[in-house]
């Protein structure tokens, strides 16, 4: 009887881990960049959200429900910026796979101090997700990643850590390079659309004006485009910040008004041409806002 219980174990077991490769399913093309940089020839990786597409809000399709009913491993932000993939996972029905909720000890900004309700827009009541724009939370993410894979197939260990070691090397070569680059502004403020850039501006030591919203997800009146563009020559701000999928007629107004420079940025990997990779929507980032400064 022992035996049979043994036999019947080890088939469960093999049964349940991936065959050739790990199946995994991120939210966003960031966690995905990140997945198949450590995952290489041993993972298979399917990405919802592209950069071109704002993250809060995504249509999920019966595609997506089908790659996370397959998966093995399903990747995402958390911090309420995905809140979409719960139902997702829930349509998948999928009980065989491992959920990774990247923002798991990474450093959180912008943490309301008190209760958040409709009435403040959208404020994500765990702090501001958008952490993968500042290069130690990536390297974070990238640990938590890792340790998805090794939960997966145990058996590539080995291979995955020294995957994530060259990645984790790569990060901190890059992220001297880019303080270098913007030390000379060190300080200096500047205006975004909305609280996306935060972990980007801490990183490189800027600080923050003003949103061009006046609350998270709303957008601005005519009398709030004219508040901020007092701000903006009060401070003599230099910079505008806006995401690529928002509307640029109040940010194009306050440029014109003030002489501060707009720069449209992605938050996402491959939110604009040449940004194929992490690495090149951070020096795409980082050397405009260098130029701007």
């Amino acid at each position: 009887m022992r035996n049979t219980l043994v036999v019947s174990a080890l088939m469960l077991a093999t049964l349940a881990a991936p065959v050739g490769a790990v199946k995994v399913v991120a939210t966003i093309s960031d966690l995905g960049y990140f997945a198949k940089e450590i995952g290489g020839s041993k993972a298979k990786v399917t990405v919802i959200c592209p950069g071109t597409i704002n993250p809060h809000f995504v249509e999920t399709r019966p595609s997506h429900v089908k790659s996370t009913a397959e998966c093995d491993l399903f990747l995402e932000v958390g911090l309420a910026l995905d809140i979409w993939a719960a139902p997702l996972r829930r349509a998948a029905n999928n009980p065989r796979m491992r959920v990774v909720s990247c923002s798991r000890g990474c450093r959180i900004l912008e943490k309301p101090s008190g209760p958040v309700d409709p009435s403040q827009g959208h404020l994500h009541p765990q702090g501001n997700p958008h952490l993968w724009l500042h290069p130690a939370n990536a390297m974070i993410i990238c640990s938590n990643i890792l340790a998805g894979y090794k939960a997966c197939m145990p058996s590539a260990g080995g291979y995955f850590t020294q995957r994530t070691r060259d990645l984790l090397g790569r990060i901190k070569q890059k992220s001297a390079v880019w303080k270098k680059k913007v030390a000379s502004c060190k300080g200096e403020g500047y205006v975004s659309y909305h609280p996306s850039y935060e972990y980007l501006a801490d990183f490189l030591g800027l600080k923050k004006v003003a949103t061009v919203e006046p609350k998270p997800g709303v957008p601005p009146s005519s009398g709030r485009v004219q508040q901020v563009i007092r701000i903006v020559k009060a401070r003599k701000v230099k910079a505008l910040m806006q995401e690529i999928y928002y509307a640029p007629g109040a940010a194009k107004s306050i440029c014109k008004a003030t002489g501060a420079k707009l720069l449209i940025l992605p938050t996402l990997t491959g939110g604009a041409k040449g940004t194929a990779t992490w690495f090149d929507m951070m020096d795409y980032n980082v050397s405009r806002i260098a130029r701007a400064l």
